[in-house]
This record gives C-alpha cells, sequence and structure tokens, in this order.
C-alpha cells in the first residue's frame, strides 16, 4: 500500500525530514541539501576555481553566464570524465570514525556551434550551445558511533504515540509507532488508565549508538543557450535550464543498551530506505562588456529553479532481548510524498583582466538567499508546508560567494589555480558546526590547433551536523567530508 501522509516532527530520520510540514531542524538541513551547490564542469572551468563569469570562451559558463559563449568564433565539442575520491570523519560523545569511498562520474558534455553573421552590420557571430554540467555530487558514506545517557529514539516514539489507541496505530503512524509497539520497542504504561506508552529503554539509560549512512545521487543540469556577439565589446547570452535529483539514502539505526540491568532489551536496529526524485527548469541571462582590451566586466541572472520532487521511504524495525528472543516488524505502508521545491534565484558580477596572450585573472561575487527557498504542495495530495517554511526563512539566511581564477599561458601549454569559498547557509543561532565550503583547484592544459586536453584537481571541504532523529537533549554529530576530484577534459573545435 502506498500513503501520502503527514509525518511527525519528533520521529523525522534523515532525508525524511524535510517531506512534512515539521518545525524540525533538520527540515532545512534536507532542503539545503538540493538547493546548494557548488561548481562542476570542464577541467579548465574547475582548474579556474569555477571564476570565469567575464570572460567566457568555455562550456562551462552556459551554467552561471551564458554571455561567456559569445565569446566563441568555432565551433566546439568537449567531454569531461572526472574520478572522485572522497573522505570524511565523524565525532559524536567523544569517539571519532573515519570513511572513504570513490566514485566515476561525467563532469561536463558540450556542444557549441559558432556562426558567423555576414552583412549584419556590428553584429559578428551567433552561437548556440548545449551542456550538461554536474551541480553537486551527494555521494557520501558516514559511520557515527558513540555512547551517551541523552536519551533513546524508543522514548521519542513513545512520547509521540500518546494518546492514541493502539488499535490505529497503523493508520495513524506505520512508519515508527506501529513497528515499534509491535516489536515491544514500546508498551502500554500499567500506571496509567490513558493511553500513555513507555519505552523499553528507561529515561537516563546509557546506550552505544551507531548510525551507518549510505548516500548515493547527484544534481545535475542540462543547459540549452543562446549567445550573440556586437563590435567584439558587448556579449549577451540567454539560457534554459533543465535541472535533475537523483538521491538515494539507506540507513541502519543501531540502538545497544550498556546499562545491562535495568531493561530486557538488549538493542534494537531500525532500516529505512529513502528514494528521491526531481526535477525542474531555471531560465539565465547574462552580459560581458569589454570595457578595453585589458579590463572586462560580467553580470548574470538566474532565476529560482521550480523543481517538482517525488519521495519514497520504508522503515523496518528490529528488537533483540535478553531471553534470546528477537522480532522484526516492517512498516505498514511504502511512505510516498509529490511535492514542489523552489530554490532561491542566484545574482552574479565578475570582473576580468586579460593580460594580452599571457595571462586572465577573474573574480566572481554570486548572491544567494537561501532563506527564499520554498515548499509548495502537489494539489492532489495537499500538505501543509507552512511550518516547515518558516523554519526556512528562520534557520537559512543569505550569502555571497566568491570564486577567483588565474590562468598562464606559454607556447600552448596553460598552468590554473583558483580558490572558491561558499559560506555558511545557517544562521548561527540555529547549528553547531560550520558548515561553510571551501574549494581549491588546479590544473594544466595544452591547445595545438584545434584539439586540447586539460586536467584539474579540485579538492572541496566542508562541515556538518548530523542528527539521527530529532531531540533537544542530544549533541549534534560533527561531520566532515573531503572530495578531491580529477577531471579530464578532451576538446576539439571546428
Amino acid at each position: 500500500m502506498r500513503l501520502n501522509r503527514k509525518m511527525k516532527s519528533l520521529v523525522f530520520f534523515g532525508a525524511l525530514l524535510m517531506l512534512g510540514p515539521s518545525a524540525s531542524a533538520q527540515n532545512e538541513t534536507d532542503v539545503a541539501r538540493f538547493i546548494s551547490t557548488d561548481f562542476g564542469g570542464t577541467a579548465r572551468f574547475n582548474g579556474m576555481g569555477g571564476a570565469m563569469g567575464a570572460l567566457g570562451g568555455d562550456a562551462s559558463t552556459l551554467m552561471y553566464n551564458p554571455a561567456g559563449m559569445g565569446v566563441y568564433r568555432s565551433s566546439e565539442f568537449s567531454i569531461s570524465p572526472t574520478f572522485v575520491p572522497m573522505s570524511s570523519s565523524t565525532s559524536f560523545y567523544g569517539s571519532d570514525t573515519r570513511q572513504g569511498d570513490f566514485n566515476v562520474n561525467l563532469n561536463n558534455f558540450g556542444y557549441i556551434r559558432a556562426t558567423e553573421l555576414k552583412d549584419k552590420g556590428q553584429w559578428k557571430m551567433v552561437q548556440f550551445g548545449l551542456s550538461y554540467i554536474p551541480l553537486k555530487n551527494l555521494n557520501t558514506n558516514h559511520t557515527i558511533q558513540g555512547r551517551h545517557r541523552d536519551g533513546s529514539l524508543s522514548q521519542e516514539i513513545a512520547s509521540d504515540a500518546m494518546g492514541l489507541d493502539p488499535n490505529n496505530f497503523e493508520s495513524n503512524d506505520p512508519f515508527f509507532i506501529f513497528p515499534a509497539y509491535q516489536t515491544y520497542l514500546i508498551d502500554p504504561d500499567t500506571n496509567t488508565t490513558a493511553f500513555d506508552y513507555i519505552s523499553a529503554i528507561p529515561v537516563g539509560t546509557l546506550i552505544e549508538q551507531k548510525t551507518v549512512l549510505n548516500r548515493r545521487g547527484r544534481i545535475g543540469e542540462t543547459v540549452f543557450a543562446a549567445s550573440c556577439n556586437y563590435n567584439d565589446k558587448l556579449y549577451l547570452g540567454a539560457a534554459l535550464g533543465y535541472n535533475k535529483v537523483v538521491y538515494d539514502e539507506f540507513m541502519d539505526y543501531q540502538e545497544l543498551v550498556v546499562d545491562t540491568g535495568v531493561t530486557d532489551l538488549k538493542g534494537f536496529t531500525m532500516v529505512q530506505d529513502v528514494e528521491v526524485r526531481g526535477s525542474g527548469i531555471d531560465l539565465k541571462v547574462g552580459a560581458i562588456y569589454k570595457v578595453t582590451d585589458m579590463l572586462r566586466l560580467g553580470a548574470s541572472y538566474t532565476s529560482p529553479t521550480w523543481n517538482y520532487m517525488t519521495t519514497s521511504w520504508n522503515t523496518s524495525i528490529t528488537t533483540g532481548f535478553n531471553d534470546g528472543s528477537s522480532y522484526t516488524q516492517s512498516a505498514a505502508a511504502i511512505g510516498a510524498n509529490d511535492y514542489y521545491m523552489t530554490a532561491p534565484s542566484r545574482l552574479m558580477g565578475s570582473i576580468a583582466l586579460v593580460l594580452g596572450k599571457h595571462a586572465l585573472l577573474d573574480i566572481d561575487y554570486e548572491f544567494v538567499d537561501y532563506s527564499g527557498a520554498k515548499l509548495r504542495s502537489f494539489e492532489p495530495n495537499p500538505i501543509d508546508f507552512s511550518a516547515a517554511n518558516s523554519e526556512i526563512q528562520n534557520s537559512l539566511v543569505s550569502v555571497g560567494n566568491i570564486r577567483t581564477g588565474l590562468e598562464i599561458r606559454h607556447q600552448g601549454w596553460s598552468l590554473r589555480g583558483g580558490y572558491a569559498v561558499y559560506p555558511d547557509p545557517y544562521r548561527p543561532e540555529s547549528k553547531t558546526n560550520d558548515a561553510s565550503k571551501n574549494i581549491i583547484s588546479a590544473g594544466l592544459g595544452f591547445k595545438k590547433e584545434q584539439v586540447s586536453i586539460d586536467m584539474a584537481i579540485k579538492n572541496t571541504s566542508y562541515g556538518s551536523d548530523y542528527f539521527a532523529y530529532a531531540s533537544d537533549g542530544m549533541q549534534a554529530a560533527q561531520v566532515d567530508e573531503r572530495q578531491t576530484a580529477i577531471i579530464m577534459t578532451f576538446g576539439l573545435r571546428f
């Protein structure tokens, strides 16, 4: 059976926290996962730190300033495979863990067609282009483990069940309360006559909590663009972007009772699968103006991205007791939600210096107001997102992303370097760990006649908070991640 329903805030897990109208702190965290991006694209673009907003001449610029396509005087085809070693470390109640992973992706596919305009006066060229660019790699593996007395998930479920008839658990909450009750993780409180419930793990019990997270996914955009060149001074461009979100999360959550004398329960496991799919569109416009042969200015605007999202999930709980008995119960339904998510618009300004054929320098400043993100109900299955949108507005802020890049050329060879800073999108009072993102990159390229080969290394590091479930008393796990992308681009101009 499939179920579309409102989820209760205290039993939201991981990515599910964004699906319903809760005021949980994780709600805005998972929205931010899908609306915050950095940059992908060709090896040249990555080697320069994603800073080419006033330069152009690369298939990746279609994503950020489509006017950058206007500097093309010949057509081009490029493809960019990438190899991404990843590592992560977590700290939770004094216990540290480390993990690594590796994946291979397509970092860019681009085709640009340049056509000379004859007998059109000062209008020199027009260009049409297609480019696929990954905006974010969502692949991560985490193991978060630690001992504490600050509460159990079972206590949160028992609290959430208060006042509910056990005969209605299957319909009221088939994902958490129902399987918890069926596996004796929660029981009726025999000291009361009302519908009160107690956890099999008493308050204050020392537990070993472990969360194993395996996440796979990506956010990518295919861009269709057109541009023009006026008198080799002014370059104009516009583009339509088609955004695609693919995200899968598997979570194995475990609690082991360390204070063995206080309960007959040895421990329990909760397994959860989440699948998120989304697609959306946005519009981009931009301009580049050559003030002098040395100085160029650029500006671009990306509209809000209007996404249609679908999410499905299921859960199961297994308990084990000291007498050797164990119980397993899957959720009484497969969860499903359809909804709209609007990512905020982006405004970018750029300045570049062109030192003849010897060097290029570009600085981009991008303004994004993350608090402007919105969730909206899909009419056939209405959900009240007012609380979630209020939490997004109160917890997220506007930021200014800065990207800088330098390229030095000599006899067909190019040496590149870049640095980008993406500030923390959360208000300081709404989180524990710094979620800012720092990107350092370097690259090397060689071009002879119509053929070019480029390579870049991009190192991305960032941190985040993680809560296995919403609880005021439990500490946040500190998660630090590092991705080192190795990008190759093969290009052909004709």
